[in-house]
């Protein structure tokens, strides 16, 4: 029996039945029994999807790419770039491996987007989501916690919360690198920043300020220049440094992104680095090791963020009372070219 057969038994369509087959909303219950019977009947599987339905289950899980970014299109940020699709690899990975399939969302913040992702969550489109973004993510898990849809943030830590995540600790992560530059004897050391309304920045921003007051180097507010999403953010808040009455003689970027960016400044400045400017950054994309000069960086595993975040949102969805999955990654300092000692 084909889907053909389905159809005409069934008394209704071929898209009907695709429906069906797709777990969509769309159908009355009624229709749905009425098709699944004669599929079971049958014993047709048309596919993974097919088989899964007398489960309850889509074999699928929904990535979601999100922003809190207003007037910029998504393609025109940072969250464009290699850090997520490492990330993103490991996701595919472990998915593969556990004969998954993914369903890429991508969304900027606005206000129906958290409409959009009810529509999502109650479409039954995906068993699961895994949520990967910048900038403010408190009101998406709301909504989504609101789903009761099994879910995993993938790129950081959710403090003081029952939300399941992998990611890194931002503040150490931050304290590490500025300390490493201390320990390379320089002490005006500057910090390029996201806008102060990043979650993530808060605790780098804190990390940085913890490695400063343990070696009893004052804080000094004119050596922090806040960088946006944008490509070339980076470029200008160094000129901006650059320009200060407090020359820095080392740089700690948010990302690496945003490192690379102030070493493009330093070159076209005649600003020789490390002789003169020290730069790390944050992440390890494969970028920093092969930029010139290399860039030093704290190394967060962004593929294996990705393959567990894939294993506990799977976990999740077979199991919905496990507690709470929180995963803290190890990070560390990676030198390079672009620091050295004084």
């Amino acid at each position: 029996m084909n889907i053909n057969d389905i159809a005409k038994k069934a008394g209704v369509s071929r898209t009907t039945i695709s429906r069906v087959l797709n777990n969509r909303s769309d159908v009355d219950e009624k229709t749905r029994e009425k098709v699944l019977k004669i599929i079971n009947e049958a014993g047709y599987v048309a596919n993974s999807v097919a088989r899964n339905l007398r489960n309850k289950s889509t074999h699928k899980i929904g990535l979601l790419l999100y922003a809190y970014v207003s007037g910029v299109h998504i393609s025109e940020l940072h969250i464009a770039s290699e850090y997520y699709f490492e990330i993103i690899r490991g996701i595919t990975y472990e998915a593969e491996r556990a004969d998954y399939n993914i369903i890429l969302y991508s969304s900027l913040y606005s206000e129906g987007t958290l409409d959009n992702l009810d529509k999502i969550c109650k479409s039954g489109e995906v068993d699961g989501l895994i949520l990967v973004g910048t900038g403010k993510m408190k009101p998406v898990i709301e909504r989504l916690k609101q789903n009761a849809i099994p879910f995993v943030v993938a790129n950081r830590l959710i403090h003081n919360s029952d939300v399941n995540y992998v990611g890194p600790d931002d503040e150490e992560g931050a304290y590490l690198a500025t300390k490493h530059l201390i320990d390379m004897d320089h002490k005006r050391i500057a910090y390029i920043s996201r806008p102060s309304d990043e979650e993530t920045n808060t605790y780098r921003l804190e990390g940085y300020k913890r490695a400063l007051k343990e070696a009893k180097i004052p804080y000094d507010d004119t050596l922090i220049a806040a960088a946006s999403y944008e490509w070339g953010s980076g470029e200008q808040a160094m000129r901006a440094l650059l320009k200060g009455e407090n020359f820095p003689s080392a740089v700690f970027a948010f990302n690496d992104l945003l490192a690379m960016e102030a070493m493009r400044v330093c070159g076209t400045m005649g600003i020789e680095i490390p002789e003169n400017m020290a730069i790390i950054g944050f992440d390890d994309i494969h970028s920093a090791a092969v930029s010139h000069p290399s860039l030093s960086t704290i190394k967060q595993p962004l593929f294996e963020i990705g393959a567990k975040a894939m294993e506990i949102v799977l976990a999740l969805v077979k199991n919905e009372k496990l507690p709470p999955q929180q995963v803290v990654v190890p990070l560390a300092v990676i030198e390079r070219e672009s620091t050295a000692k004084k």
